[in-house]
């Protein structure tokens, strides 16, 4: 069944925690790059060795069938650029996927979901494209996974926090508007709610 919708909001470190939470999620998101890396490397191997004397090797097809997970559309996608320059299969570079690590004041992406740092406010983003079942897939993506996990480890101080707000397309054909779905801190139900504009890909 699909289900349309968005999940948007913005989450204020404690200054103390600040530093530790974003490098932690930088080296695993880092280290996750890494790991796409031999991943294509591998299937590199095993596709140079499959089309080995055979004519009309759909080697795309052959490339797909080899990704490990085939719900990663966002990293399958590094995968196969990696391995293809004008549909001829190439050995895959570390360039490929460093240019998308993670250092300072970064835009992470992974699925349907954008996190952006902000180091002058101490503050991460967390947003989704409107799509179907954007949410879930956002959630269950390996950042998404990474970002609430780690949040799990904060001690927020008093002028510390967040939230996210959440609308799909049952709500509105409800009337209902964004509603709060995950708070940190101390939460107080807000006068508005902050738009984020996002997803600048």
């Amino acid at each position: 069944m699909s289900c349309y919708g968005w999940e948007r909001g913005e989450v204020k470190l404690p200054t103390s925690d600040w530093k530790q939470t974003r490098d932690t999620i930088y080296s695993n998101y880092n280290a996750k790059l890494d790991e796409l890396l031999q991943e294509a490397l591998e299937i590199h191997k095993e596709v140079s060795q499959e089309k080995k004397g055979k004519r009309n090797f759909n080697i795309k097809e052959s490339i797909n069938n080899k990704l490990k997970n085939q719900e990663r559309f966002t990293f399958n996608q590094l995968i196969i650029d990696s391995l293809l320059t004008n549909n001829k299969l190439v050995k895959p570079k570390k360039k490929d996927f460093s240019h998308k690590k993670a250092s300072k004041g970064e835009i992470l992406i992974d699925e349907d979901l954008e996190i952006i740092f902000n180091n002058k406010t101490k503050t991460i983003e967390y947003c989704t494209d409107e799509n179907n079942h954007s949410v879930d897939r956002a959630r269950d993506s390996f950042l998404g996974s990474l970002f609430f996990r780690r949040l799990k480890y904060i001690k927020f101080t008093t002028k510390t926090g967040g939230y996210l707000k959440s609308q799909t397309e049952y709500d509105t054909d409800k009337g209902l508007g964004a509603r709060v779905t995950s708070t940190w801190g101390k939460y107080t139900k807000p006068k508005y709610f902050k738009e984020i504009s996002c997803f600048c890909r």
